[in-house]
């Protein structure tokens, strides 16, 4: 799914590796502050969430994502009606 989603963007190569490396790297350290309140199922849950942060630009049409400057009204309204 994250490789679907970067080959949608190329501008981002590598974003969702990155966001996963630093949610799982907070993660830790939060976890090394309250032991009980972070176990195995919280980091598969950060790790699965930081993956799939991004599924929405699958959607977006390439035009919309990969547009210098601010969008048209009739583009805000496409790329927010596909959600």
């Amino acid at each position: 799914m994250a490789a679907a989603i970067e080959a949608k963007d190329h501008y981002t190569h590598g974003h969702t590796s990155r966001v996963t490396n630093y949610a799982l790297e907070i993660a830790k350290k939060l976890g090394q502050k309250n032991r009980k309140a972070i176990d195995a199922k919280f980091f598969e849950d950060i790790h699965i969430a930081s993956l799939l942060h991004d599924i929405g630009k699958i959607g977006v049409p390439e035009s919309i994502l990969n547009k210098e400057g601010t969008l048209e009204p009739e583009e805000r309204k496409r790329s927010t009606s596909i959600r």
